[in-house]
């Protein structure tokens, strides 16, 4: 069995989140344990503002690119 934890900043809507974890469900079937069932992504979500990238926390309104 494999877990792959995701932390990422808030703000991705529900479809974003499903295609990731279908990705990585994919990859690890192919690279580690070919059954679906044995492989649990945990997905974390940050707060804008609970997230600093040089030194500096951003705005907790930062708005994500939409893909």
């Amino acid at each position: 069995m494999a877990i792959v934890k995701v932390t990422m900043l808030k703000g991705r809507d529900q479809e974003t989140k499903q295609r990731m974890v279908a990705g990585i469900t994919e990859v690890m079937n192919r690279e580690i344990d070919p059954d679906p069932s044995h492989v649990r992504v945990v997905i974390e979500e940050i707060e804008p503002g609970n997230y600093a990238v040089g030194g500096k926390c951003l705005d907790p309104g930062t708005k994500l690119p939409k893909k």
